[in-house]
């Protein structure tokens, strides 16, 4: 491998093996070998106006230049006029490429806006809002799909009212293999009603996004609607606002009556059968942080299950010492990794709670009162 394929590789995210420490190596690499920056596949990585030019793709990745300033995150000197000489010279502000062989295309967009499943690994580009203007001011199409499911977990929306603006939601020639914008926008309110992202709600009911649609969305929400969805997920505020928008109330079953109001952090008893069929539940609480419910579901019955890795992955230190207090074992292993709550808590770069989680010890029982004394 090349140095400069070496420094592009490190530099750019790949959605499989994000780290700083690949990013750190990128620089070790330009600082042992500065030639490389003239480059243009680096120079658009580096977001140099100087040496970035529009070229045929090309470097580790097969990408043009545009792909690389986009997907960089390695400091850029100014990305923003570096993107403006591309777009200039014929870069494609749609140019995209294929994670795993997935239909949904990661664009330039879609680099610029960042984030994803790891956001703490996966931060969104330095100048992401300007970068994200330009490319849209040239033509990037704004129903960008895999860019909308990156942003939903974060419940930030400067990036919807910056796509909302340049035509998010209104139809136009697709490219392959992309879903319609009333799936994407669907997809989205689901989630948005069943995680507690209440402003989120507003601005897609605002921008004229249905409460209810005829087909189901994401397999993960069970064919259920965005209202159903914010009840049993304990959101009855976001229930109501989309009540108000015409969405019509759903029959729940005593299984899922009683999971509302337990979410909602209204103490309740949970029959056997609800407690199996949402063994998750106590989990989903404390990746929201609803410590009420947190403790309304442990009396209840329902299992710690990952609660405390979740809560760590998400930096909820509030919820973390919740847990803690409740019960929760900080030396517990997820299945899947064999890794505790702290090394969760480091993967997201929440240093300090995962400090703490390191020192934790589970809260030992009181000991057994000691059997009275029989005289034989």
């Amino acid at each position: 491998m090349t140095p400069a394929d070496e420094f592009l590789t490190h530099a750019c995210l790949t959605y499989a093996v994000d780290s700083p420490t690949r990013r750190a190596h990128a620089l070790t690499v330009l600082q042992a070998h500065p030639e490389i920056a003239t480059n243009p596949h680096v120079a658009a990585a580096l977001g140099d106006p100087t040496h970035a030019r529009h070229a045929a793709p090309g470097g580790p990745r097969g990408w043009e230049p545009l792909l690389y300033l986009a997907y960089s995150r390695v400091p850029q000197a100014n990305p923003v006029a570096a993107a403006e000489q591309l777009l200039a010279q014929g870069a494609d502000p749609n140019a995209a490429w294929h994670w795993n062989d997935e239909p949904s295309p990661f664009t330039v967009l879609t680099g610029v806006l960042g984030e994803g499943e790891d956001a703490a690994n996966r931060p969104r580009h330095q100048a992401e809002i300007p970068l994200a203007t330009l490319l849209l001011n040239h033509g990037a199409d704004p129903n960008d799909n895999q860019a909308l499911y990156n942003r939903m977990f974060n419940p930030d929306d400067s990036h919807l009212h910056l796509l909302f603006r340049h035509g998010l939601g209104t139809e136009r020639p697709h490219r392959p293999l992309c879903r319609p914008p009333d799936r994407m926008l669907h997809d989205l309110l689901l989630w948005a009603a069943a995680n507690t992202q209440p402003d989120r709600v507003r601005l897609l009911l605002d921008h004229g996004v249905p409460p209810t649609q005829p087909y189901p969305g994401h397999p993960v929400h069970q064919r259920r609607s965005a209202i159903e969805l914010a009840l049993r997920n304990g959101n009855p505020t976001i229930a109501a606002m989309l009540s108000e928008a015409g969405a019509p109330a759903p029959r729940l079953s005593p299984a899922d009556a009683q999971l509302a109001d337990l979410m909602a952090g209204k103490p309740t008893t949970a029959d056997p059968a609800t407690i199996a069929q949402n063994p998750d539940a106590v989990q989903r609480a404390a990746e929201q942080g609803k410590d009420k419910a947190i403790r309304a579901l442990l009396s209840a019955g329902f299992p710690f299950g990952l609660a405390l890795h979740h809560a760590a992955l998400a930096g909820r230190a509030t919820t973390v010492e919740t847990l803690l207090a409740l019960g929760a074992d900080p030396a517990a292993r997820d299945p899947h990794h064999a890794t505790t709550p702290a090394v969760w808590a480091a993967h997201n770069n929440h240093a300090a709670l995962a400090l703490r989680l390191s020192r934790a010890r589970r809260p030992t029982p009181p000991p057994a009162s000691p059997s009275p004394h029989r005289t034989p």
